[in-house]
């Protein structure tokens, strides 16, 4: 999983936003959730769980021009990068991944799940999702070790309110 976060945290940072930053969150945080954001993008980072890594969800708009006619290409081709990062991961002993339609709040799109089992016994659930708000097109990445991790996840976008 270390070397995972160091991809997402580059391609992240390669994103170029068009909207400056907000000042505070544009969701409503449930319990337990902590709230950042850095740098000149628009970039959303939630973290949960017993500790502040337990569980991360990292969520940002893509620049302008992609538009929701995108989110099915973008999900298939997101899939042997994700599955193949996976695998690089020392102690994975398999892995399951699917697309599924998703709804949450104003976005809709495509997450794709896969769970990860360790060779330890110990589970990942990582999700990615990319989603239509109606106006802008968003990635997010979500990693956790219970499925309620992805839940929250849900919750979180359920509560966009700008």
């Amino acid at each position: 999983m270390k070397k995972i976060i160091p991809i997402l945290i580059i391609a992240i940072c390669v994103s170029s936003c068009t909207k400056p930053k907000p000042t505070e969150s544009p969701f409503v945080l449930p319990a337990g959730v902590t709230y950042e954001t850095e740098g000149d993008i628009e970039f959303h980072a939630f973290h949960w769980g017993s500790n502040a890594t337990a569980a991360v969800f990292m969520i940002y708009p893509h620049p302008a021009g992609l538009n929701y006619a995108m989110v099915d290409k973008m999900a298939s081709d997101s899939i042997p990068t994700l599955e193949a990062a996976m695998r690089e991961v020392e102690g994975v002993d398999n892995l399951n991944t699917e697309t599924q339609d998703f709804k949450a709040g104003d976005f809709t799109g495509k997450v794709i799940n896969c769970t990860v089992n360790m060779a330890d016994g110990k589970k990942v659930y990582q999700a990615m999702h990319i989603l239509w708000d109606g106006t802008r097109l968003w990635q997010g990445q979500l990693t956790g070790t219970t499925e309620n991790d992805l839940e929250m996840g849900e919750r979180i976008l359920n509560s966009k309110t700008k």
